[in-house]
């Protein structure tokens, strides 16, 4: 413990030094290629601990005291996503120590030890196989899962979870967490899985729009900064800037993966592409009864703009191909979809002076826009002994994390670093106040749920079609069966 205070010693001095440097340049970064040339000695990140936020917040978590004598509180995650929940130690980088000094913030309050298993069945926990073999085992063989949303959702039907309402100090007023996120995934008053501030999921994983401010000039074309503002930002707009952008590089004479183009757009950013344009393929009444919400105009309109979009001119570059990499990182796309963490974890590595701007609307109707996001779930297995325990290091971890984390990656990491105009920050703001995780997109049992039908429309025939009206005929009967079984499991399992 004594070397633990003495780090967060040099935490506290590094904040003050922040503090300090913040009032005197404003706290921007603009040096290097695209202003976003890390600083200091330890550039793992690009971000060193010479950037640390400020303090906590003081919002208390209300916990008890409690003394857990040294119980080893086991995490399990995957070898891909673990370092969204666990860090070994301090490394002078602001991120990663935020979740250090978190996570042993809690340890030392509680006499606790926050430990990391990992499963090698896959990467991102999109397979449960041993997860799901040790609960029905009965196995005390961990605390806490962290997995793949979808097949954590999907698993969670099964009744191998418990339900987070029956956890003791888990107080979901609180603002580490999310309304919208609570809301989404509860059913029945019921909740097997949650996403709050333990991670940055709920902002890295947004999908936004990145555009490359150079090759905007280049094309005489002007950053949509206004449209945004006043709300008229829409995916017809998105179209038009677009759909005659186009170089061939290579000079083949042919459209292919090495030349230029005005949109960039992949087979898995379909993920996130229904929230913005307001499509939502499940909808709950006034009872909070969820019912099946497709057969629409809505969903037609949204349909038909996103395929003029993605197939209607020679701008858009339109791949399924996963060995073919990103074109906007190697200046070779106007503007592309990629989630938020992109700006901290890729493109800080490329020359592109790029800007941030939200996912548009789907026409000028759209009150407001929306940001989808995934994210990288927990659950609590139903062998879980000391619920008390348990909810207290959950909702321990959850609060610093906000209290700390949060911070360190928004305001220093994403404002202060990586996003390069203030145009971007005041985006980054709107998107974050509009974000949305989409219980359609969690609960998409094993990716065949109604949420997928615009890739399927697209991509699942010979060639994209919006013939969403045939699509559906073959499709309601077994989509509506499917609802009503995810109804059915909530009931029985209440």
């Amino acid at each position: 413990m004594k070397n633990i205070k003495i780090s967060a010693v040099i935490f506290i001095i590094a904040v003050i030094t922040v503090i300090f440097t913040a009032c005197g340049d404003g706290g921007q970064n603009t040096d290097g290629p695209g202003g976003i040339e890390p600083n200091g000695a330890n550039e793992s990140n690009g971000i060193t601990v010479e950037d640390t936020p400020e303090e906590p917040a003081e919002i208390s978590d209300d916990l008890p005291e409690a003394d857990f004598e040294g119980y080893d509180f086991r995490i399990i995650s995957y070898s891909g996503i673990r370092d969204r929940v666990f860090v070994e130690d301090d490394i002078g980088e602001v991120i990663n120590d935020a979740q250090y000094y978190a996570r042993t913030a809690v340890e030392e309050r509680f006499n606790v030890k926050i430990s990391l298993l990992e499963d090698g069945a896959s990467t991102d926990g999109s397979n449960l196989n041993s997860v799901r073999n040790s609960i029905l085992a009965g196995d005390d063989a961990f605390d806490l899962i962290h997995a793949h949303d979808i097949t954590l959702c999907t698993n969670s039907l099964d009744n191998i979870f418990v339900n987070l309402y029956g956890v003791p100090h888990l107080d979901f007023e609180k603002p580490w967490w999310p309304k919208h996120s609570v809301d989404s995934l509860t059913v029945l008053d019921q909740m097997y899985v949650f996403s709050n501030a333990m991670t940055t999921d709920s902002i890295g994983s947004i999908r936004v729009l990145y555009m490359n401010k150079d090759k905007a000039r280049d094309y005489g074309i002007d950053m949509p900064y206004g449209e945004v503002f006043e709300g008229v930002w829409t995916i017809d707009k998105l179209t038009e800037m677009t759909k005659d952008v186009y170089s061939d590089l290579n000079g083949n004479g042919e459209a292919d993966a090495e030349d230029f183009y005005g949109f960039e757009y992949r087979d898995q950013y379909f993920i996130c592409t229904l929230e913005p344009l307001g499509v939502r393929p499940y909808i709950r009444d006034d009872e909070e009864i969820i019912k099946l919400n497709l057969d629409n105009e809505r969903t037609l309109t949204a349909t038909d703009k996103m395929h003029a979009l993605l197939f209607g001119s020679s701008g858009s570059f339109f791949s399924t191909d996963s060995a073919v990499g990103g074109l906007f990182a190697d200046d070779r796309s106007l503007v592309t979809v990629s989630m938020i963490s992109a700006a901290v974890n890729t493109l800080r590595f490329s020359d592109v002076n790029y800007s941030i701007l939200p996912m548009p609307k789907l026409d000028l109707t759209q009150e407001n826009y929306y940001a989808g996001y995934t994210s990288y779930l927990f659950a609590v297995p139903n062998m879980a002994g000391d619920l008390e325990r348990t909810g207290t290091v959950i909702e321990a971890l959850s609060a610093e994390g906000y209290k700390r984390v949060m911070p360190a990656y928004y305001e220093i990491a994403l404002k202060n670093k990586y996003l390069q105009d203030d145009e971007s920050v005041r985006i980054l703001d709107l998107i974050e106040e509009s974000k949305m995780l989409d219980f359609s997109w969690c609960y998409n049992v094993n990716y065949t749920g109604p949420y997928w039908f615009m890739r399927e429309l697209f991509i699942g025939g010979q060639a994209p079609t919006t013939d969403f009206a045939s699509w559906y005929g073959r499709n309601e009967t077994r989509l509506q069966r499917q609802l009503e079984n995810i109804i059915q499991k909530f009931e029985e399992m209440r």
